[in-house]
């Protein structure tokens, strides 16, 4: 198991800590023999923001716009064998 951190929105405009999960993503693949992880086997899981932000990791692995290759290792995937989104919300527009 691995924990990351990204930036809050407090901090810098979506999508950045998006992106900062996703070169998480990669960093884990990029290391995973070092830590003896199986890089080809990822979820992503997460509560509240985090449960939105492991939903939107899923969704969007190939959406160019949504990634920054700068934050590093550009040649690693940053998509997601599962996710898990733990009560994150999912529609700002619904009432109630």
């Amino acid at each position: 198991m691995v924990s990351v951190n990204y930036r809050l929105s407090g901090e810098a405009v979506f999508p950045a800590g998006l992106q900062d999960i996703k070169a998480a993503i990669r960093w884990v693949r990029a290391n995973s023999v070092h830590y003896r992880l199986n890089g080809d086997r990822v979820a992503a899981w997460g509560s509240s923001s985090g449960g939105n932000y492991a939903a939107m990791i899923c969704l969007t692995a190939n959406v160019k716009e949504f990634d920054d290759l700068g934050l590093g290792n550009p040649e690693y995937p940053c998509n997601v064998q599962a996710a898990v989104d733990w009560f994150g919300p999912t529609d700002f527009l619904k009432n109630g």
